[in-house]
């Protein structure tokens, strides 16, 4: 029995368009030209979906009605994906055009904070933090006037060394200075005994030591009374001045016994020498300054033509030319050389000044301060014993 063979029908393959090869050249040229040159007008997410679309056409099967419905799920996930990355990059920007407004105002700084900005993270850029801009310094960043401010450090820098070398060779003169002040010392005191003296006599706390220290500018930090400390008065003249005890012979003996032989130091030792004294006393109601200066008159009134008067503390005056006038008239009962007021304030050059004009005089070849017939006369140990044998021969006869 003879059996027909079966037919199978192939499903028919879709008829594809005949293009021309001038056709096809065209065509070819628009899609390079497009890729080349996009349109200015489209979105940059339409121009990516456009390549997305071509990327896929060229990757089509075959059979395209049935992978349809594929080619368009794939193209709504890849512009929903553009369209997310879009969407972060708007906000970025507005986020940096914030910033960037925001830097203006003024920020308050919390403590242990700094006012750098964080940095923001936006698919795979990243944006730098910008630099904080002082608006105190913005004029400065005009080229002339940085320029200037350079001029000026430079000069500043220039100003600081000029005064470290000013203070150094200032520093070097002075210690030269002091160098050369203590050789004069020394050798003013080596060569003391030779110079005239002028004590400082009064009762304490009148303002004996604080005129020798007016003198010699405080240099001396140790004083010492009844030692010679030598000035120079002028360039002919140079005198040694001495500080007393507290003058007080009256009311305890054996303490003016101490003062006396003190006294005598200076009078035997330097004999001749002494070619002024001073009694000092402070300002205060008249009948009292007499009284001071009684005390002392009494036991160096020998030596009267060498006496001068010094008034301390006439700043205490309310009227300083009467209470000088009025002075001078009580005080001419003394008979002194010169009466000498001296306030606080007085200066060194002004007190020599005063003391030099008739109290600090030259001391002649002939000259004599003669202590005998007064309390400060040394006994004569050969008298005194003969006075004693010519006694004892008398009670024993």
């Amino acid at each position: 029995m003879y059996r027909k063979p079966l037919k199978v029908i192939l499903p028919s393959l879709p008829k594809q368009p005949t293009i021309n090869q001038k056709d096809s050249n065209s065509v070819i040229k628009q899609q390079s030209k497009q890729s080349q040159f996009p349109a200015k007008n489209k979105n940059p997410l339409q121009i990516q979906a456009d390549t997305t679309k071509q990327q896929i056409q060229s990757n089509k099967p075959q059979n395209y009605q049935n992978s349809n419905k594929t080619y368009i799920q794939i193209t709504q996930t890849n512009t929903q994906q553009l369209q997310f990355q879009q969407n972060v990059v708007d906000v970025a920007n507005q986020q940096n055009k914030f910033i960037g407004n925001s830097q203006c105002i003024p920020k308050k700084q919390v403590r242990g904070e700094s006012l750098q900005q964080s940095t923001f993270h936006y698919g795979d850029q990243k944006q730098k933090p910008q630099k904080q801009i002082n608006y105190q310094k913005t004029e400065s960043q005009n080229p002339n006037q940085y320029k200037y401010q350079i001029k000026k450090e430079e000069h500043d820098r220039e100003k600081n060394k000029e005064e470290k070398s000013y203070q150094h060779s200032i520093n070097k003169s002075s210690q030269k200075q002091q160098q050369n002040i203590q050789n004069h010392d020394q050798q003013l005191q080596q060569s003391s005994k030779e110079y005239p003296i002028a004590l400082f006599l009064g009762n304490s706390g009148v303002g004996k030591t604080s005129l020798i220290k007016i003198i010699f500018k405080d240099s001396i930090s140790n004083l010492k009374e009844f030692q010679l400390y030598p000035a120079k008065i002028d360039d002919f003249l140079i005198y040694n001045f001495v500080d007393t005890k507290g003058f007080d012979f009256e009311s305890n003996i054996n303490e003016r016994e101490e003062q006396i032989k003190l006294y005598q130091s200076i009078f035997y030792e330097y004999p001749n020498k002494v070619g002024a004294l001073f009694v000092v006393v402070n300002f205060e109601r008249t009948d009292l300054m007499k009284k001071k200066l009684l005390s002392i008159y009494k036991f160096f009134r020998k030596f009267s033509s060498i006496i001068s008067i010094i008034v301390t503390e006439m700043q205490l005056s309310d009227n300083q030319n009467k209470s000088e006038a009025e002075l001078k008239k009580n005080f001419a009962y003394f008979k002194p050389q010169n009466i000498i007021f001296v306030r606080r304030d007085t200066r060194r050059d002004e007190l020599i000044q005063k003391l030099n004009e008739k109290s600090l005089n030259k001391i002649q070849a002939n000259y004599e301060f003669n202590v005998t017939d007064t309390i400060f006369e040394k006994e004569d140990e050969q008298e005194m014993k003969k006075i004693q044998n010519q006694l004892m021969s008398r009670f024993i006869k």
